[in-house]
């Protein structure tokens, strides 16, 4: 899988700091698969529903580059394989690791907002 390594910027430090909220978003953004074509039925063949919602299994290369199947960024991943982790759709990768880790640089960039600090506040607050 060819990866967009335009985000080396971002220090694996920052990387393991975020890595809780990174493991959050992504559970919610592979959450979000449907297939309409499955169709559920019941006990004695009774259908009941058409569709289903379904969390995406996720790919990351480990650290012999192997591909390895999984499906959640884990505590136990290294960030290299945050970094690659990928949802494959087809001959297609969508790669989830660094678009996250993008997507959290852009919104600290584009807001003036460090969200390191503001989830340490959360939790903080929450206890």
């Amino acid at each position: 899988m060819l990866t967009d390594t335009n985000f080396n910027h971002i220090n694996d430090s920052k990387i393991e700091e975020m890595r809780n909220l990174i493991i959050q978003i992504e559970e919610i953004i592979g959450g979000q698969c449907y297939n309409s074509n499955i169709q559920n039925y019941a006990g004695g063949g009774i259908l009941e529903s058409e569709g289903r919602w379904f969390k995406y299994p996720l790919n990351y290369r480990d650290k012999d580059h192997q591909k390895q199947k999984t499906y959640c960024i884990s505590n136990s991943m290294s960030i290299n394989e945050i970094r690659t982790s990928y949802y494959a759709f087809g001959a297609n990768h969508l790669g989830i690791g660094s678009a996250i880790i993008k997507l959290m640089k852009h919104l600290e960039e584009r807001y003036n907002i460090d969200l390191i600090e503001l989830e340490k506040e959360y939790l903080a607050n929450k206890s």
